[in-house]
């Protein structure tokens, strides 16, 4: 899952663990916070990896084997995604479909 630190991605993480399922979150941290999956990071079926989505050659090797993809990653609020319109496509679109950017963790 890309973006599982955020809100609604660490909701999600915590579904999936309990209805059993192994969840691989790809989060930046950008927007996301550590925070939200503090209480399941123990948790043996689930791997947590700083990285950002557009960096292909890093989260490819997680995609191996995996049954279904979740993409939430995105920049967070509204008045900034109307200031800044192409980063927020970046990091919510293209970066996942293939379009490189420049974030780091």
């Amino acid at each position: 899952m890309t973006g599982g630190a955020g809100f609604i991605g660490s909701h999600l993480v915590d579904r999936l663990l309990a209805d059993g399922d192994e969840v691989i979150v790809l989060d930046d941290f950008s927007t996301g916070r550590v925070e939200n999956l503090a209480h399941c990071e123990k948790d043996c079926r689930l791997q947590i990896h700083c990285v950002n989505v557009s960096q292909h050659d890093r989260i490819r090797e997680h995609f191996v084997g995996v049954n279904r993809v979740f993409h939430l990653a995105a920049l967070a609020d509204i008045v900034p995604s109307i200031q800044r319109p192409l980063e927020y496509l970046r990091a919510g679109v293209d970066g996942i479909m293939g379009h490189d950017t420049s974030y780091s963790c």
